[in-house]
């Protein structure tokens, strides 16, 4: 155990509280759910929910607004947050840009809530009253469709609830929200207000009314010269908060109890990993190890808790704590939920549901996959390639089927940075080391080049048997299959991207550089820092360069837009691509995002990461991707 945690861990026995007996009391109003009795239909969630009042409730959606008609984009893969269920058959799963994802008992679907903002927490009473906050929104769903309202004019960061009556969640430090099932407002709460000095950032709430609610939040400290976030826990008994944890020594994360006087807290920070437990009379640590952080309770009765966080999941049978099988990949979870017979796991790296003491991942995206280029042929699924760095770099290739990514098999070690779908059963990736891929609609396999030129950049094919292939030094290769022949471009610099319109009507951007070939040589029209050429035709080719829109006339090129500036700098663009020369758009850094509708541009600046790769078929879909993240343009509903 750790020395600064005795140290620091203030403990109040019960007696101190105003509202110990008041505890007492309460602690008969719990419903069977929450003493954990529940079947594998009837939930057992860790709010302790009295949901004899919910009725009342669930007709009371006043001020939401209805989810307005529109084109934007909506996360399709990325970092997930949280999940809970009213039943195993009704399960949902939200996180990063917009993603939610909900389990029928069979499959999982993904939802559309209109945004690409960052989701953070999901909870409800039943399936006919669910909510989910995000960074600028908070979405409702009463059965039938899903409407939002604003608290304080933003979202939320969390959700958790008593009941259909009783709702919390937070936004800025300091302000704890309360629903009472028509409207939002300020619940009292301790520590400083908004704007304050020490104001808490509040994490988590149980309680059995709202009479006798236990509170975690966390301070920010100056520890040893590091600002630490550092555990606080409340009590509010109706009429005033006691404090009664003043610092657990470590960030805490979640609250899960089955009784007033079963009560759990979790936490840590990098490493450290923390459990503190309230018998009714006082908080002690029960846990306290070098195992990793852990950030989220969840428990079906006081002899069967679940805790998860950084690449482990532990289990608590009544007399100890013990880890149960975890992934070999270790994610970090961060939402966990269950039904009487699995357990359900939000992580960075997908779903992930224990059954039996086995772990599997319901949906699989670890955030070691980098996704750097897109393809795809019209009509068809497309294929990102990049790479995965998880024990080593290796070759990541993934296709898209029915809206999910699967991992294709291949032997590959290296970075790949382009890909191009000639069609289904014939698409290449290049990448480092002068790889080349050939799938040929049953296995990826590898190319031989008459020359290695090192680092290829980018790939493009009129035919099956005119592919171009660009890199470093200059290097363009012409060919198919086993044939390929090197081309003079007259420069050494580095070639990032080519497309064409045919094999006499073809470009290559690069570094410095921005060149035409007309089926017999190379000729040099622009310089530059290019990233990225595309076409809707010979007329409409435009060209992404780091700072700016190109469009060729002639044989001159023209700025046609330049982005604005935002709080994170000037945006490089990395790549640009369309469906017509009235739809298409151009990515890149400072979370960049620009498309042309045929009358202006329109630059986005509120995305996750850099992207690196547009892809589109037809108007309305579009594919964009960075890091882990994948993006999908949709007009909706």
């Amino acid at each position: 155990m750790h020395a600064r945690l005795l140290i620091s861990l203030v403990i109040f026995a019960c007696s101190s509280l105003v509202a110990c007996s008041e505890s007492e009391t309460h602690s008969q109003t719990l419903s069977q759910a929450d003493a954990g009795d529940a079947d594998a239909e009837e939930v057992v969630t860790e709010d302790a929910a009295d949901s004899s009042d919910s009725s009342v409730c669930e007709s009371k959606f006043e001020g939401l607004s209805p989810i307005e008609s529109s084109c934007g984009w909506i996360g399709e893969r990325g970092q997930l947050h949280d999940v809970w269920g009213s039943s195993g058959s009704d399960i949902y799963v939200v996180g990063r840009n917009g993603f939610v994802t909900h389990y029928d008992g069979a499959v999982w679907t993904q939802l559309d809530l209109g945004t690409h903002e960052n989701l953070w927490g999901v909870w409800g009473t039943a399936s006919d009253n669910v909510f989910i906050t995000g960074s600028d929104w908070v979405y409702r769903f009463d059965g039938k469709s899903w409407r939002r309202q604003q608290v304080e004019g933003n979202g939320l960061g969390w959700v958790r609830g008593l009941s259909a009556c009783s709702v919390f969640g937070t936004g800025e430090p300091g302000a704890l929200q309360h629903f009472d099932g028509t409207s939002w407002s300020r619940f009292p709460s301790p520590g400083d207000p908004p704007g304050g000095a020490h104001p808490w950032e509040f994490a988590s709430v149980w309680g059995t009314s709202d009479d006798d609610l236990y509170l975690i939040g966390n301070v920010a400290r100056m520890m040893d010269g590091v600002l630490t976030d550092r555990g606080k826990i409340a009590h509010y008994d109706g009429d005033k908060w006691t404090e009664m944890v003043e610092d657990a020594g470590t960030r805490l994360n979640q609250l899960w109890a089955s009784a007033p006087d079963d009560i759990y807290a979790v936490g840590g920070f990098n490493s450290d990993a923390l459990i503190l437990h309230y018998d009714g009379h006082a908080w002690t640590p029960v846990l306290a190890d070098t195992s990793w952080e852990l950030t989220s309770i969840w428990g079906r009765s006081a002899s069967d808790v679940y805790a998860a966080g950084w690449g482990r999941v532990l289990h608590y049978d009544g007399s100890s704590w013990t880890q149960v099988a975890s992934p070999p990949e270790r994610p970090i979870f961060e939402g966990l939920f269950g039904t009487q017979d699995e357990i359900w796991l939000a992580a960075d790296s997908g779903i992930v549901q224990l059954k039996n003491d086995q772990v599997s991942f319901a949906l699989r995206w670890p955030m070691e996959w980098s996704v750097e280029a897109m393809s795809g042929c019209p009509g068809a699924e497309p294929f990102a390639v990049g790479f995965a760095s998880q024990g080593g770099t290796k070759s990541l290739i993934l296709r898209r089927q029915a809206g999910d990514w699967q991992p294709m098999s291949t032997s590959a070690t290296s970075f790949l940075s382009g890909v191009w779908c000639i069609a289904p059963d014939d698409v290449y990736a290049v990448g480092e080391n002068s790889t080349v891929l050939h799938y040929d609609g049953a296995d990826w396999n590898s190319v031989a080049l008459p020359t290695s030129p090192g680092m290829l950049g980018g790939v493009w094919g009129a035919a099956a048997d005119e592919v171009f292939i660009v890199g470093e030094g200059g290097a363009v290769l012409r060919g198919a299959g086993d044939q390929w022949e090197a081309l003079d471009t007259g420069t050494d610099a580095w070639l990032r991207a080519v497309w064409g319109t045919g094999p006499d009507d073809v470009f290559a951007a690069g570094d410095g550089v921005l060149l035409h070939y007309n089926g017999t040589v190379w000729t040099k029209e622009a310089s530059g820092q290019f990233r990225g050429v595309w076409g809707a035709d010979k007329d409409n080719i435009f060209a992404a360069s780091q700072s700016s829109v190109l469009k060729r006339e002639g044989t001159s090129w023209l700025q046609v837009h330049t982005p604005p500036y935002s709080s994170l700098g000037y945006p490089e663009y990395r790549a640009i691509f369309g469906s017509s020369a009235s739809d298409f758009f151009a990515v890149g850094s400072s979370s960049t995002m620009t498309h042309f509708n045929g009358m202006s541009y329109e630059t986005t600046t509120d995305f996750p990461v850099g992207l690196k790769s547009v892809w589109a078929d037809g108007p309305g879909f579009a594919l964009a991707a960075g890091g882990p993240f994948i993006m999908r343009y949709r007009c909706f509903p």
